[in-house]
């Protein structure tokens, strides 16, 4: 946060997707597990984890092919 000079406190009234691949997005919801009890801008709570656009893509084909 420091690079884009952004304080904690700076977050608790934002959004901030967070756009990745599977493992990218499983690793920012255990962090949001794991700090549950903890303040919310620790655990992440700003964080919405959207799938990648190639990722959504896969699961379109993938749809296709197996309602054939």
């Amino acid at each position: 946060m420091e690079e884009l000079n952004i304080t904690a406190e700076d977050l608790n009234n934002r959004h901030v997707d967070m756009v990745g691949d599977q493992l990218s997005n499983a690793r920012v919801r255990s962090l949001q597990q794991l700090r549950l009890r903890d303040y919310a801008e620790h655990r992440m709570a700003f964080a919405g984890i959207k799938p990648g656009n190639f990722h959504v893509c896969l699961a379109f084909i993938d749809a296709i092919f197996r309602c054939k």
